[in-house]
């Protein structure tokens, strides 16, 4: 597994380790832990490595999900490739073993992972799966996956069966701090364009809360002051943010 910065050369990445013929996948970041450091470069790279010890089997797919593909298109596409895997991993979807069977997900970062998810989910609620968006350049161009099934505007899973023995357990982590400012959407143009918070432009609700001008707003601000969207479940979905 491979995470990188956003400057850093994964094409030629992707090209070196299809030689090695061993599965991978990876994302571009915008930070990458190191056992003795954080980096929050653009030129490098970290990847971590399982033993052959402790998988008995990992099988990798991968979906085109460029913003020009279709919801539908998406969620077909991750439901067939979905099933494919439990058929090519010969795991019961309605009954997986929650202790030694799961999957990494990794999508392109400016594409909803919603049509994904919905996809497996319609195939197993039951599995276990971990992961997330490609975080990138903040100019919200580039944020690409790799995988050994290909590369760019993709989203991928793996699906991983460990040997005996060997057990699987989640956490959930998280370095960001709830401010006591709430601002609520009450208008939108489009899923992803909010035009409004608090009955007030969006921009500038933002830049009053933050105790900001309107000129200050940019990626900085909006990698240090995110937004966090109450779900409803207890849980918080942070996402980006930019001026529109």
């Amino acid at each position: 597994m491979f995470f990188f910065g956003s400057d850093f050369d994964y094409v030629s990445l992707y090209h070196e380790l299809k030689k090695s013929k061993l599965p991978f996948i990876g994302c571009m970041d915008t930070g990458r832990l190191f056992n003795d450091r954080y980096c929050l470069d653009s030129n490098t790279a970290v990847a971590m490595l399982f033993s052959k010890e402790i998988i008995e089997k990992v099988k990798i797919v991968s979906y085109d999900i460029r913003l020009s593909n279709s919801y539908q298109s998406i969620h077909l596409s991750s439901q067939e490739q979905y099933k494919s895997l439990f058929e090519k991993m010969q795991i019961n979807p309605a009954n997986p073993n929650l202790e030694r069977e799961f999957a990494i997900n990794l999508f392109f970062g400016l594409q909803s992972a919603n049509p994904v998810l919905q996809g497996q989910s319609e195939v197993s609620i039951f599995f276990q799966t971990i992961g997330g968006s490609a975080g990138g350049k903040l100019d919200f161009k580039h944020a690409p996956v790799i995988c050994s099934k290909g590369y760019g505007n993709i989203g991928t899973t793996a699906m991983i069966r460990l040997k005996e023995n060997y057990y699987f357990l989640s956490d959930i982590n998280t370095s960001f701090q709830k401010t006591e400012h709430k601002l609520k959407v009450t208008k939108l143009n489009s899923p992803r364009h909010i035009q409004e918070f608090n009955e007030k432009p969006a921009q500038e609700e933002y830049a009053r809360v933050l105790n900001l001008s309107l000129a200050d707003l940019g990626p900085h601000v909006f990698a240090n002051y995110t937004l966090g969207l109450e779900t409803g479940d207890g849980e918080r979905l942070i996402t980006n943010s930019r001026k529109r």
